[in-house]
């Protein structure tokens, strides 16, 4: 997800070879993508918006004002078709608000090396940034919450990898934490509902998911298995924790045996339909190499053990 910055920087190509661009993106990032795979390949990051204390006052602390007009076109017009769904004799639906997290949104703006610098070089900017994400945040939301009430906040954070978290729990605790906190008080302060908190995270979640609960967040996505994540396990360990993923996306790919599919869903499901609290996709989107034969394979499956 992409910081929120208003106006965005200016997309733009900065220098271009046969196989490669270098480009400068909506969030200030200077980044080299292939030019035959832009949306397959992980780009190569140069550059990222701030470096320092002078980066975020002259470039970026402008451009996250939730009370800027031009972030609110078109908010009446969606609150009446939400009012409209609402009022039509139709199966209830899920409302659904996304967020950039605290942990994505720093990364954004420092890079991945750049962000562990300033937690220990310039803690004070850290957390003066962070409560600007914690001011636009909650601005923001009371405007929605104030139009029509949520089921989910979720928080596109990404703050784990293969082996576990990118950060400490420490660096988490100091920097994250008050502001989840704080944000999710008072988003649930506002609700006529319940309202459920979604951490979505890639990577290896056990370290954080104890972490992320402690603030306030009682759901979890995607529960990626290529890292070790084993949903059936992670649901007996919190069973009050809402859990979507959890299958191997890779077992829908062209080319793969089905019924090795079968057997992994009926070895999961059975057991997540009895526990509750769980959405069966797979762990993260369905990638563009799954032909649709096999995600309708797949959808059937999911129709046939939930009966």
């Amino acid at each position: 997800m992409e910081t929120p910055l208003l106006p965005g920087f200016e997309a733009q190509v900065l220098e271009e070879t046969p196989e490669y661009q270098v480009i400068q993106d909506t969030s200030g990032r200077i980044k080299r993508i292939f030019r035959d795979r832009p949306s397959l390949a992980m780009p190569t990051y140069l550059q990222h918006a701030v470096a320092c204390e002078a980066d975020w006052r002259d470039n970026v602390e402008h451009r996250l004002d939730p009370a800027d007009p031009a972030r609110w076109e078109g908010f009446e017009q969606g609150r009446a078709e939400i009012e409209a769904a609402s009022a039509a004799d139709a199966p209830p639906f899920w409302v659904y608000q996304g967020l950039i997290g605290g942990y994505m949104y720093l990364r954004n703006m420092f890079g991945p090396e750049g962000i562990l610098y300033a937690f220990y070089d310039m803690p004070k900017l850290v957390h003066e940034i962070m409560a600007a994400w914690l001011n636009f945040q909650d601005l923001s939301l009371a405007r929605i919450q104030s139009a029509y009430a949520l089921d989910e906040l979720a928080m596109a954070e990404d703050i784990c990898y293969k082996a576990g978290m990118l950060i400490s729990p420490a660096v988490w605790r100091e920097f994250l934490r008050p502001y989840y906190v704080e944000l999710i008080q008072r988003a649930r302060q506002r609700q006529t509902r319940p309202l459920y908190v979604m951490l979505d995270t890639d990577g290896n979640a056990d370290e954080a998911i104890p972490l992320y609960r402690e603030a306030g967040f009682d759901a979890v996505s995607p529960c990626e298995v290529a890292s070790g994540q084993e949903v059936v396990a992670i649901g007996e360990k919190y069973p009050d924790l809402v859990l979507f993923g959890g299958l191997d996306k890779r077992l829908l790919t062209d080319g793969a045996d089905l019924s090795v599919l079968d057997r992994e869903l009926e070895r999961l499901l059975p057991a997540m339909f009895r526990r509750g609290g769980y959405a069966p996709t797979t762990d993260h989107g369905v990638p563009p190499d799954v032909p649709l034969v096999n995600y309708l394979h797949y959808r059937e499956k999911i129709l046939e053990l939930d009966h």
